[in-house]
């Protein structure tokens, strides 16, 4: 017997095709701007924030892409038990093959409740959270999740980002845990930056015990061609000054996990 395309299934599969294709290129774009980063030791420098508070003995990498943050997170924490989790197959292909097999990956959008993911993430208490550079709107605009969220930029998309690493850190980090985030922006005036980022991370993250000890704008420069330009409505552009702005914060100890 031979089955019929429906009208919906032929549209489902275009739909899916073109995310797919979205995600493709993203990789291969994205991979341009992460070992632009790398050459410049941007990464190793995050790192050296993030592991830079005590020890780390178990780690979550949100958003991990290629494994770019992930490879220099292990540099300075050897012995560290690191989950990269991504939506992104191509990229987690990408992380899979260049890093040690005792690094756990875990295909899963942050964006959708995912048992699987909780049920990882539940084990034990987390030390360091990690979400780097989490991405832009336009490589999932075709996504079912980011249309019903309504997530129409590159800003809004970032904020969801934000705020979902917010909730996993406040369910599953131990006191005294650490939750790193790292944007891009550009601007002329790193310090106004820093304390904007500092103002908006208290917001979204203080009233789930998550307060900030480390705000900082560490210079560094875009490709010239190929990769994914930086772009914000918040601030002035101007490419010759291009900070990534490292938001550090420490769960408080008096918060009970899950709260």
């Amino acid at each position: 017997m031979i089955e019929l395309a429906t009208p919906e299934g032929a549209a489902d599969a275009a739909r899916l095709h073109a995310i797919d294709a979205s995600r493709r290129a993203y990789a291969v774009r994205w991979a341009i701007n992460a070992a632009w980063y790398e050459r410049q030791g941007l990464y190793d420098r995050l790192a050296a924030i993030a592991t830079g508070h005590g020890p780390i003995g178990r780690a979550i990498d949100l958003g991990c892409g290629q494994g770019h943050g992930t490879a220099a997170l292990l540099r300075r924490a050897p012995s560290m038990e690191i989950l990269g989790i991504d939506e992104n197959p191509h990229g987690l292909r990408i992380a899979g093959a260049r890093m040690p097999r005792s690094v756990r990956w875990l295909h899963s959008d942050l964006l959708d409740h995912d048992p699987e993911r909780e049920a990882l993430l539940d084990v034990t208490p987390i030390d360091l959270i990690s979400l780097w550079f989490p991405g832009t709107h336009a490589a999932r605009e075709q996504d079912a999740t980011v249309r019903r969220l309504n997530l129409v930029s590159d800003e809004l998309y970032a904020v969801a980002m934000e705020m979902t690493a917010i909730l996993i850190a406040a369910r599953h980090l131990r006191p005294g845990g650490l939750l790193h985030i790292v944007d891009r922006a550009a601007h002329p005036d790193p310090e106004r930056i820093r304390h904007v980022y500092r103002d908006k991370m208290a917001r979204m993250a203080g009233r789930y015990g998550l307060h900030p000890i480390d705000i900082c704008a560490l210079p560094y420069a875009e490709p010239q061609e190929g990769g994914i330009a930086i772009g914000s409505p918040r601030f002035d552009r101007d490419p010759s000054a291009t900070f990534a702005i490292s938001m550090l914060l420490r769960r408080s100890e008096s918060v009970e996990r899950g709260s």
